[in-house]
């Protein structure tokens, strides 16, 4: 079976990543789905935010961002996992694939990086981490 790994952001462009994918799913299953978000590592604010409620509201945060995506593929009727995850983008979703024996990562690119070019930095930074075939969808 097919593992693979679409880390999500809960924008328009991760969501094309998940429509490419369902539209691929009849070819490729049986897969095993992964939807990831990964939440990057918080900056420190110059006002002190009480460790519970900052928590609180990246984990509402994380799950929003995974809910549009897992609603495409529950409407395509494609079965998913969904994990929410803290760390450096790039470097936290190359480990999840490496770690969940994913054979291929899906994504979307926003492409807003400082030189205008087609490719965002994160997508940039797994193309040459992963060892993994990865896909990016504009």
């Amino acid at each position: 079976m097919c593992t693979i790994l679409v880390p999500v952001d809960g924008s328009e462009n991760s969501d094309r990543a998940v429509r490419f994918l369902a539209g691929l799913y009849e070819k490729l299953a049986p897969a095993s789905i992964h939807l990831l978000h990964v939440q990057a590592p918080a900056v420190p604010d110059t006002v002190e935010a009480i460790p519970g409620e900052e928590i609180e509201r990246e984990v509402v945060t994380g799950e929003s961002a995974l809910q549009s995506a897992r609603a495409l593929l529950d409407s395509a009727a494609i079965p998913c996992t969904s994990t929410l995850e803290h760390g450096y983008v790039a470097s936290t979703i190359v480990r999840y694939a490496a770690d969940n024996g994913c054979d291929a990562i899906i994504m979307g690119t926003r492409g807003m990086g400082s030189n205008e070019e087609l490719l965002g930095s994160i997508a940039r930074q797994i193309i040459l981490l992963a060892s993994v075939p990865v896909t990016l969808v504009k």
